[in-house]
Formats: structure tokens, sequence, C-alpha cells
């Protein structure tokens, strides 16, 4: 599925990269208001997040596995801005 990074994410700058979802349920439905603290780093082409962050609760949600090899290399560094936040 198209991975495309939002505005606020660290690698927005890389664009859109290709992954394999490997959830059958989303994290929030596209039109879902956000809990406080919680931002969509990146979603899939109809809007659903793939990539959730909570900075303050040291917390990341990723609906595809970066290390898979249906995923473009550009995932691992979702993978690594990840662990930056929850470190």
């Amino acid at each position: 599925v198209p991975c495309r990074p939002t505005p606020q994410a660290p690698f927005a700058a890389a664009g859109t990269m290709t992954v394999a979802r490997y959830a059958t349920a989303g994290l929030r439905s596209a039109s879902d208001p956000l809990p406080a603290g919680w931002i969509v780093w990146a979603h899939d082409g109809d809007g659903l997040p793939l990539v959730l962050v909570h900075p303050g609760q040291r917390t990341a949600c990723l609906l595809y596995r970066p290390d898979s090899l249906m995923c473009e290399p550009a995932a691992g560094a979702v993978l690594h801005a990840a662990l930056a936040v929850i470190a």
C-alpha cells in the first residue's frame, strides 16, 4: 500500500513509499478524531493511519513491518524515527 507521510512526520521529505500492511484492522478510521497527544505520521491512500505516535507516552504504532522485504528501504527510516520517540 502507499504510505504517505504527513507534514508532522520527521521523514516527510522522503515522500510516499510502498509498504506491506500486515494488520487486518486499522488504528483509526480516516474521519475519527485522534485522542489528545496522538499524531499521525503516515497514512495510506484512503487516509487510514499507518503510523501513529504519542511522544508524551513514548508510544509508536506501525501497521507494517519495516524490516519486510515487501517494504521499500525508506520504511526503515520510519522505524528509526519511531524509536527516537520512544527511547
